[in-house]
């Protein structure tokens, strides 16, 4: 009795208790992803990171300490020897790298304009899927409504059929055969509902919502204008943040190489240290002091970098014409679809002018053919016929319009600076 009780719970707990639909406008997009986001989020850490290590991954001019303790021998060419315990203290400080701390910080601040070009085009990615859920959840709503709408227009001629068949003025074989229109369309409203939840799911997702969270959609998106499409000028390409990352990438393989190219200057270090002897006998001559000490500048120069920087610089340089190559792909093929958008939109716009005059068009015709039906003019084929016309051409428009919002929302978020604000 108990279990059955669970299982009522948690299937009210799904259906009668759910989460109350959270009105949505299409411009709110951005803030909740921003606000909510997990991917968006994570790389703003990985900023917060890379700035960390700016000027502090290598303190170069802070001293190093060092304590020794151990046996000490020595024994002069007269034989004179002696063996004692001692301590040591040592400390020491860069005082010059030749340059490279400078350079080394050059490169962890390029770093950190990369993390913000990552952040950047990840908040673009992230907004780019909400707008397309959110402009096909939008159509398949309305597709929803339509094949509602549709079905009722379908059920209102079967119940005339039926009605006239009572008095025998038709057969009931023609309300069968639009029983299986109908029939048609509840298996077409299924897939549209489960269509409705997968997306409503995605875009809960993306915007870091629960995923039994409701939506109600506010913008229509139901119209198309072809005389207003957004203007992505070669700034806004050059600006985006895929193609910027590429910039700042082969300027920090350039620094990095350049760094290396140092290797001749010198590191320049000064130190000092005292030593302790633990000598047995202080006013016996022995070869050991008591205590010694030590002072001075120390200059080293790495040799291992002389022996791979040829082939590093090269490889370097490499990288640098390669990451030249990829940004300038990029570039092109952003510019390929801003031209593949905006034909689309053109296209789309001018497909929907077509769908609307072909929808009044039909919507005419059924309401007079009804009119001529009703009086027992024409046949009920006639007239399901139209209402199947009339129910694909609305279909189109809908789909019209949603290619052309996708292409709309993929033009925005190319000309809209406002991401790279956030």
């Amino acid at each position: 009795m108990k279990a059955w009780v669970f299982v009522l719970l948690a299937l009210f707990s799904r259906t009668g208790l759910s989460a109350d639909a959270l009105t949505l406008s299409y411009d709110e997009l951005g803030d909740l992803i921003q606000k909510n986001n997990k991917s968006v989020q994570g790389s703003i850490e990985a900023i917060a990171a890379a700035r960390q290590r700016v000027g502090t991954l290598e303190q170069t001019f802070l001293p190093k300490f060092g304590v020794e303790a151990g046996i000490a021998e020595q024994r002069e060419a007269n034989g004179v020897g002696d063996t004692a315990p001692f301590w040591k203290i040592d400390v020491s400080a860069n005082i010059y790298r030749g340059g490279r701390d400078d350079l080394g910080i050059l490169v962890r601040e390029s770093q950190v304009l990369i993390r913000e070009m990552d952040n950047q085009a990840q908040f673009r990615a992230e907004l780019f899927k909400a707008k397309l859920d959110y402009v096909r959840l939008n159509s398949v709503r309305q597709a929803i409504n339509l094949t509602q709408s549709s079905t009722d227009d379908y059920d209102g001629i079967r119940k005339s059929i039926l009605v006239k068949a009572g008095a025998g003025l038709m057969t009931t074989t023609s309300a069968q055969a639009i029983q299986l229109e109908l029939d048609e369309l509840r298996r077409q409203l299924i897939i549209l509902k489960r269509e409705e939840v997968e997306l409503e799911e995605r875009l809960a997702l993306v915007l870091g919502l629960e995923q039994e969270q409701k939506l109600t959609l506010t913008t229509a998106q139901i119209n198309t204008n072809s005389s207003w499409i957004p203007v992505v000028t070669e700034e806004d390409i050059q600006g985006l943040p895929e193609v910027k990352k590429y910039s700042l990438l082969a300027r920090s393989s350039s620094l990095e190489a350049k760094v290396r190219n140092e290797w001749w200057r010198p590191d320049v270090s000064i130190f000092a240290a005292v030593t302790g002897f633990n000598v047995d006998d202080k006013n016996e001559f022995r070869s050991l002091p008591e205590r010694e000490m030590n002072f001075g500048v120390r200059l080293s120069v790495d040799l291992e970098t002389k022996r791979t920087f040829g082939s590093e610089l090269i490889a370097k340089q490499s990288d640098v014409a390669s990451l030249a190559s990829q940004g300038e792909y990029l570039r092109r093929d952003v510019e390929h679809k801003v031209h593949e958008y905006r034909r689309e939109m053109e296209v789309q716009a001018d497909l929907s002018r077509t769908f609307e005059q072909g929808v009044a068009r039909a919507e005419k015709l059924l309401k007079q053919m009804r009119g001529e039906f009703e009086r027992g003019i024409g046949s009920n084929s006639d007239i399901t016929g139209i209402i199947r016309t009339l129910y694909q051409l609305k279909r189109n428009r809908i789909e019209s319009v949603m290619d052309y919002h996708l292409s709309l929302a993929g033009l925005e978020t190319m000309s809209d600076a406002s991401f790279a604000e956030k």
